[in-house]
């Protein structure tokens, strides 16, 4: 008991005072080069996966405990806690809840970093930090968090950089879904829409090797009956002069210079300057085409049946019914753009007396007409009055020779 009491004396009168009041202590060494210095016995060798330096700690308290804390803060420059120098594994670290924690408070100007790597070498491939999580249960595992905040001007979860490669990924992701729960800016630091890029020329392009179906651009939206589906806009910044919107009404719009200039609705029914109602066709105001020629439609008589010739006598009597007057547009009711002047044509009134089944009703209870229909009718006519009027001359004829005789006698 008393050799215990000497050693115990002996240890605080000569070790402590090292601890205490000299700068720098060593073991192995006698010429430590930083506070605390452990070198390897000249000769000897350690077991395979024994350690230099045992730390170890298995109390039952419940509190925090810190196997080893190392506070490095200089004034200025680089403050290191711990600098590790290794073979194959620089270091392992196993069990608690956190494999490392790391606390980094630069003064003034300085940098802070609370993970630092340089990788170098001629090897395989090189992974300045390398992250895998694996566990049994059912929550959520996450290999690397980065999180920035503060009153920065710039703040960055995570930064990468890649070049002088073949191929450089500054970010590259195998397997699995990328969430992004804010905006993306590609060519820009303060993106405003979700997806916002910004290049000298901006192209955004789909391929595909699939047989079937190529790439597809798809624009959703998840609400009931919204406004609009989706849209995509053209012009520059903060205006809207050309778009391409699907509405919730299942219109197809398309607007040139802010304006719609043509809309496809769910029928298929198109209006050019309007919104079709009737017609699989509607322009608003006159159309025309580049070069001469007609509108041409199949006429072809094998595809069709029924087909009786016209009674020229019954045309000429129901176009000489057709009334051609002279009139002026009042139309405040279609919402349709009518040319100004005075025009010339039928009512369909009219028409309708006379040919019904060629007069029908728009959506909007107005009737309209095609005039082209009347070119049969207008040619059997003129038949009609051609026939008779040979038939006149041949009377004429006639009469004259009788005439002539009737004078010769």
């Amino acid at each position: 008991m008393k050799l215990k009491s000497v050693l115990i004396s002996l240890f605080f009168i000569l070790i402590c005072p090292l601890f205490l009041f000299s700068q720098k202590v060593g073991i192995n060494t006698t010429s430590p080069t930083s506070y605390f210095t452990v070198n390897q016995p000249a000769g000897q060798q350690i077991s395979d996966g024994s350690a230099v330096m045992n730390i170890k700690y298995t109390g039952t308290n419940s509190g925090d405990v810190i196997g080893l804390d190392i506070l490095s803060k200089p004034q200025q420059g680089f403050g290191t806690g711990v600098k590790i120098e290794g073979g194959e594994t620089g270091a392992i670290i196993n069990g608690g809840y956190v494999g490392i924690e790391t606390h980094a408070r630069p003064n003034l100007n300085q940098e802070g970093y609370g993970v630092y790597t340089d990788v170098t070498g001629t090897g395989g491939a090189l992974y300045g930090f390398y992250a895998l999580v694996q566990g049994l249960n059912n929550n959520s595992r996450t290999a690397v968090t980065g999180i920035a905040g503060g009153n920065a001007a710039t703040n960055i979860g995570i930064f990468g950089s890649a070049t002088e490669g073949t191929f450089n990924f500054a970010g590259y992701f195998n397997d699995g879904n990328v969430f992004v729960k804010n905006k993306i800016g590609i060519g820009l630091l303060e993106p405003i829409m979700s997806l916002d890029i910004f290049e000298d020329q901006a192209v955004a392009r789909l391929s595909s090797d699939n047989t079937v179906n190529g790439s597809v651009l798809e624009l959703r939206n998840s609400t009931t009956s919204p406004i609009n589906y989706g849209a995509i806009n053209f012009g520059p910044e903060a205006a809207t002069p050309g778009q391409i919107a699907y509405l919730g009404s299942d219109n197809l719009t398309f607007r040139v210079n802010g304006s719609e200039r043509m809309r496809i609705n769910p029928s298929g029914l198109m209006g050019l300057g309007r919104t079709p109602a009737t017609n699989r066709l509607e322009v608003e105001g006159n159309a025309s085409k580049s070069t001469a020629g007609d509108w041409l439609a199949n006429s072809d008589a094998r595809l069709k049946k029924n087909i009786q010739p016209l009674d020229e006598a019954e045309m000429i009597e129901k176009l000489l019914a057709l009334k051609g007057v002279t009139y002026e547009w009042n139309d405040d009711k279609t919402g349709s753009e009518r040319p100004e002047g005075v025009q010339y044509g039928f009512t369909a009134q009219n028409i309708q007396e006379v040919f019904p089944t060629l007069v029908e009703e728009d959506a909007k209870g107005y009737l309209q007409t095609a005039y082209g229909t009347y070119d049969a009718m207008t040619i059997e006519a003129i038949r009609y009055l051609y026939l008779e009027n040979q038939q006149l001359k041949q009377d004429i004829k006639e009469i004259r020779q009788l005439l002539g005789t009737t004078a010769g006698k």
